[in-house]
């Protein structure tokens, strides 16, 4: 199966200073959920994990989840702060990541255990900021204790970006894996989008677009010569290894 990182919407409703999305939401327009369902619609079966931004900011976000085709396999991550949206979801999820900051934790808990209640397949995701390490055992423990999978993302800085060039030769970006934006645009990964806007044009990471009929494949592996913006989110997500 192809695996798709999804952003049906950048827009985010919390400032994180970590997250490179946070200056960049009013540079893409996101398509409407109806247009989005045509398009899951046509592409082969997929394991389809949706992020962004928060993405049940995008209009009729849980109408749309609950009509994607059984074909593909759904995971999402939210901050859970749209949380009505999210109650709505009725259908099979193989994974409900739950990112926690700190801006939210008062209510967060009281969600998390909601939804582990409901037999929701849900996980913490906590973002190892400067500021936040010192909490990190406190919420380990208070996830832990709901029975929840916990985990800690190691956060590395934009302008740091000089320590992975060159090592992944990745058989999978552009090819059976591939980043999807809000307006359809869809580059080989996230890193491949990150430098097109960002950093200098690198042409070869961007496929098209999925409305405008000028989306296309790779047909053979894109080798990867880009610092990468985070790790590789292809590593994180065991899709190639390090």
């Amino acid at each position: 199966m192809d695996r798709i990182i999804w952003l049906p919407t950048i827009t985010c409703n919390l400032r994180c200073p970590y997250c490179i999305t946070v200056n960049i939401s009013t540079k893409y327009a996101h398509r409407k959920a109806e247009e989005w369902l045509k398009i899951l619609d046509e592409v082969p079966p997929s394991i389809i994990d949706i992020s962004g931004g928060e993405p049940t900011l995008l209009p009729k976000f849980a109408w749309l989840i609950n009509n994607i085709p059984n074909k593909h396999d759904v995971a999402i991550t939210s901050n859970l702060t749209e949380f009505d949206e999210i109650l709505k979801i009725n259908r099979k999820l193989i994974s409900l990541m739950c990112s926690l900051h700190l801006t939210e934790k008062e209510q967060f808990f009281d969600k998390l255990a909601t939804l582990r209640n409901l037999g929701y397949p849900v996980s913490v995701n906590y973002v190892m900021f400067p500021e936040q390490i010192k909490y990190s055992e406190e919420y380990k423990k208070q996830t832990k204790e709901l029975g929840v999978a916990y985990h800690e993302e190691k956060c590395i800085f934009v302008n740091d970006l000089k320590r992975v060039k060159n090592v992944t030769k990745c058989e999978a970006a552009g090819n059976h894996y591939f980043h999807w934006m809000p307006n359809g645009d869809v580059y080989a990964c996230v890193t491949g989008w990150y430098y097109n806007m960002h950093v200098e044009k690198a042409p070869e990471f961007y496929l098209g677009n999925l409305f405008d009929g000028t989306f296309q494949p790779r047909n053979s592996p894109l080798p990867c010569n880009l610092d990468c913006v985070m790790a590789c989110d292809l590593q994180q997500r065991g899709i190639v290894k390090p």
